[in-house]
């Protein structure tokens, strides 16, 4: 999925201070528009206590997650 190499990348560069809150809130608002809603799919965002974030995939329809992203504070992808 595009979508989540876009993604990953924007988190690495939000943490890093290359991208702007507000950048980085557009890029996955568009990112959810152009690439996720055709294919009935919406993105979750879940800011966790210790700085970490959590980004869900979720089929509307089905209410199922498809994808779950988590990252460290440092912007890495937790796998």
């Amino acid at each position: 999925m595009l979508a989540r190499a876009v993604i990953t990348q924007a988190v690495l560069r939000r943490a890093t201070g290359e991208l702007t809150e507000a950048t980085f809130e557009a890029k996955l608002q568009r990112i959810e528009r152009e690439e996720l809603k055709p294919l009935g799919l919406t993105l979750l965002i879940r800011n966790l206590v210790d700085g970490r974030m959590r980004l869900l995939v979720k089929d509307v329809a089905k209410g199922l997650v498809c994808t779950m992203m988590d990252f460290a504070k440092d912007g890495t992808l937790e796998e």
